[in-house]
């Protein structure tokens, strides 16, 4: 399972710089990201504003949500 660097689940998260540095990892990065397969992931988050639409949507009943 991924674990984001820098996180509070990462062992990263209680390192002191000296440490980072015996690690071969920079003091300077902030984290937030995932390696997957030695390859860094992002999730970028996406905010955009409604285009005046309304969404209806019925249960199982047929009654409007």
């Amino acid at each position: 399972m991924p674990i984001m660097l820098r996180s509070c689940a990462c062992i990263l998260n209680e390192m002191d710089e000296a440490e980072l540095a015996k690690y071969g990892e920079c003091p300077l990065d902030p984290g937030g990201y995932f390696v997957v397969k030695g390859t860094e992931k992002v999730i970028l988050i996406q905010e955009q504003l409604s285009k005046n639409r309304i969404i209806v949507d019925t249960d199982s009943k047929g009654r409007f949500d």
